[in-house]
Formats: structure tokens, sequence, C-alpha cells
């Protein structure tokens, strides 16, 4: 992707992960996952570019990645106390 598309990926990420924290992220009947429903919003809010954030991935390789960033996060909640 060019440096013009990864701005845009990045700015329109940020919307989506606020529409998450402010509760008004709409999953909608069509979407099949978390992933499909992240990509068809950030789609709606970016354009087509909005498709390329899979790109080079499988929906395995996106869920091991969300898996292994949980379980970072769940350790370092675990290891502060």
């Amino acid at each position: 992707i060019s440096e013009d598309e990864s701005q845009q990926l990045l700015k329109g990420l940020e919307l989506v992960r606020d529409e998450w924290r402010s509760s008004t992220f709409e999953i909608k009947p069509g979407d099949e996952d978390i992933h499909t429903a992240n990509e068809r919003r950030l789609t709606e809010l970016i354009g087509p570019v909005g498709g390329k954030l899979h790109t080079g991935r499988s929906r395995n390789d996106q869920v091991a990645t969300d898996t292994r960033l949980w379980t970072v996060e769940a350790e370092r909640d675990i290891l502060k106390d």
C-alpha cells in the first residue's frame, strides 16, 4: 500500500476505534465476525482503501494476531498485581 493509503487506513481505524469506545459501533447482520465488521465500517468511512486492511493476511492470521495481543495485555494485567 502507498504512504497515502497507509495514512487513510490509520485515520479510519482511529475512527472505528472511537466508535467501539463510545459504544456507537453498529454490528450489522451481514458481518460474519469482528474482522469483517471492522473492515466494512472502515470502508464505509474511507472508501475502497478500507478493503486493503487485510492485504496479505488471512482471517486465521488476523485471529492469531488478536489472540496474541489479548494474551499480552492479559499477562500485563496479571503481572502488575
